[in-house]
Order: C-alpha cells, then sequence, then structure tokens
C-alpha cells in the first residue's frame, strides 16, 4: 500500500507503512528503498515522495497520527483489535481520511464518520473499503 500510494506524483509528500512483524518491516524497508532507484534511474524528473516503513505496533506508536490518508488492511482483525484501533484512530487531525477493510467499532463514531464504502477489486477478490473522516469529537 505504501508503494502504491507513491505512484501518483504529487499525491503524498510523505508515505509511511507500520508494521508489526519485523521480517515484514524490513521487507518493506527493502522495497521503498528499490523503488525510489528505479524512480530515479528510469524517471530521473519525478521527485517521488518520502518513503518508509518501520517495524512498530500501530496501537503504541503515533508517528502516524500526523497523516491525512491512512489505510488499514484490516480484514483479519478480530473484533478486540478492531476496537483498540479505533481508539488509535482518535488521535489522527481533523480532517484525515481512515480506509479500512473491515467496519470499525461503533466507539469510533464519536471522532470518525463514515462516508461511504465502496466495493473494490484486490488482488483477492472484491472486498468492501470504509471511508471515514476524523472529525472533532
Amino acid at each position: 500500500a505504501v508503494l502504491a500510494a507513491a505512484v501518483v506524483p504529487g499525491l503524498f509528500s510523505e508515505c509511511i507503512g507500520v508494521e508489526l512483524l519485523q521480517e515484514l518491516a524490513e521487507a518493506g524497508a527493502r522495497m521503498c528503498v528499490r523503488f525510489q532507484q528505479l524512480i530515479a534511474e528510469s524517471w530521473p524528473h519525478i521527485s517521488p515522495p518520502s518513503l518508509r516503513v518501520v517495524e512498530g505496533d500501530i496501537l503504541k506508536d503515533t508517528s502516524w497520527h500526523h497523516c491525512s490518508v491512512v489505510y488499514v488492511a484490516s480484514l483479519c482483525f478480530d473484533p478486540p483489535l478492531l476496537n483498540a484501533l479505533s481508539a488509535a484512530l482518535q488521535g489522527l487531525k481533523p480532517p484525515a481520511l481512515v480506509l479500512s477493510l473491515e467496519r470499525l467499532s461503533g466507539l469510533a463514531r464519536q471522532w470518525l464518520v463514515l462516508t461511504c464504502c465502496e466495493s473494490m477489486v484486490m488482488s483477492w477478490g472484491t472486498c468492501e473499503v470504509f471511508v471515514y473522516e476524523r472529525v472533532m469529537g
């Protein structure tokens, strides 16, 4: 998702991935470096956004709270994790957007408004994507 967000020039100034598993965080960081090398070699006139993947727990790490768009691949999250994630999203600043593959808990309704739900084609099939906006609350 970090690389997909970086593909459109000028869309974002920074793309950050927070990955709980060390091996996946390291692989993501290597992919970011390689992506930036490919862009520099193939399209030197394009300035990609700053890219990074860090190892961390999105529930404890607050370094992403400044982001304007947050994508959460939450398909395998159980209800307690979705509740904890909903609470963590309170740290975002309005009018940040949250894209989640699962409906967030009712707890989030205090600071997130569901703006739309779209069926999207993913590599594994069709999936609902819930789009929330961070509001004051």
